[in-house]
């Protein structure tokens, strides 16, 4: 999730210090679209697609989606930071079932990306007396130290976790898998992972007789500016590493123009599956996004304060295409902005109680 970036505007000094400021979207382009494709042996066959719809600035207003089978998905950990979005929800019916699906992204007050809650549930309306339901929970959540991740915890229906750690490059060093079966914890797989260049090793173990086994590897090579292009993984067999699967990353630069640095969006990753027979890959499955760029939304204008009757009143312009607005205070001007919850929003007004403390103000559009 990239940092807040912030414009000064004016500084006021009454009892409490005004400093206005605006989130910049430097980066317009959104998803509007995720594909997964199935290797029929000839071509490529639509399989799963999500599509939202937004509006002009981006913001999302709606979406739809194909399910005709099943296909296997990119981990949410590794483009979660694709989402803008604070909380999603769909439902899908025919004439016997309904599935509703509500997903819940969580951001700390520096708008780092916390994770995501995924909860499904389904109705059985062709069945006799009380509706069958069945609930789907997927989580993930991040830790983190100064603006550096430092784990991941991902959950599936409460019975799978993984867990990925991070060294102070953001570079992932080590994972686990474990099983929960009520109160009992497996550990039940783990990978070491090694840097050199613009290559990474990870050394695959799986706990089988209460002993660690070598189990695969993986090898992944990366772009110029850390970006995966290659994973090749391999299965240890009678002492001898033999190929798998890979996937292959591809990538288009933002076509926004407004960006201050310069974007990569991953737009496509193919899985191969390896023939032994013949000794080459073939395809398996595909993953595709499709990106829009959109008009940003810009920087709250005609900023002013006011206080009376131990009340300070901040007022600003209207932003096109904002959904909403947020207030950031703190006692250093230049640092420790924290999202401020005292107040109340009227429009593009804001209202609280004034302090005998010199306070900063930070004034945020929101996308």
């Amino acid at each position: 999730m990239p940092k807040l970036k912030f414009i000064p505007f004016i500084i006021l000094f009454f009892v409490i210090s005004v400093f206005s400021g605006s989130k910049v979207d430097t980066n317009n382009t959104k998803i509007t679209y995720e594909k997964w494709y199935d290797w029929n042996g000839y071509y490529w066959v639509l399989k799963k697609y999500i599509h939202f719809g937004r509006d002009i600035y981006g913001n999302v207003t709606g979406g739809s989606t194909l399910n005709n089978g099943t296909s296997r998905s990119l981990t949410r950990y590794s483009y979660s930071s694709y989402y803008d979005l604070k909380y999603f929800s769909r439902i899908n019916y025919n004439d016997s079932y309904i599935i509703e699906t509500s997903v819940n992204y969580r951001y700390d007050n520096s708008e780092r990306f916390l994770g995501y809650s995924i909860l499904e549930y389904g109705i059985d309306l062709g069945g006799i007396g009380y509706p069958t339901w069945t609930i789907e929970d997927h989580s993930l959540n991040n830790e983190y130290e100064d603006d550096n991740i430092i784990k991941t915890v991902e959950r599936e229906n409460l019975t799978t976790e993984k867990e990925f750690t991070y060294n102070s490059d953001n570079k992932l060093i080590f994972e686990t898998k474990i099983i929960i079966d009520g109160n009992v914890t497996t550990l039940e797989e783990r990978t070491n992972w090694s840097y050199k260049g613009e290559s990474a090793l990870g050394i695959s173990e799986t706990y089988e007789g209460y002993q660690w086994v070598i189990s695969g590897k993986s090898q992944k090579e990366f772009d110029e500016s850390g970006n995966i292009i290659l994973e090749e993984r391999f299965k240890y067999l009678d002492s001898e590493w033999i190929p798998d699967e890979k996937d292959i990353y591809s990538y288009t630069s933002s076509p926004s123009k407004d960006s201050d640095l310069p974007s990569l969006f991953l737009t496509e990753k193919q899985t191969q599956k390896f023939n032994e027979s013949t000794r080459t890959y073939t395809n398996l499955f595909k993953y595709a996004i499709d990106y829009d760029n959109f008009v940003p939304i810009t920087t709250p204008s005609n900023i002013s304060s006011a206080t009376f009757n131990d009340q300070l009143t901040l007022t600003w312009g209207a932003v096109a295409g904002a959904t909403g607005y947020k207030i950031y205070s703190s006692s250093d001007p230049n640092e420790n902005f924290e999202i401020d919850n005292s107040g109340t929003f009227s429009g593009s007004t804001w209202t609280t109680s004034t302090t005998e403390n010199i306070k900063f103000y930070k004034i945020t559009a929101v996308k």
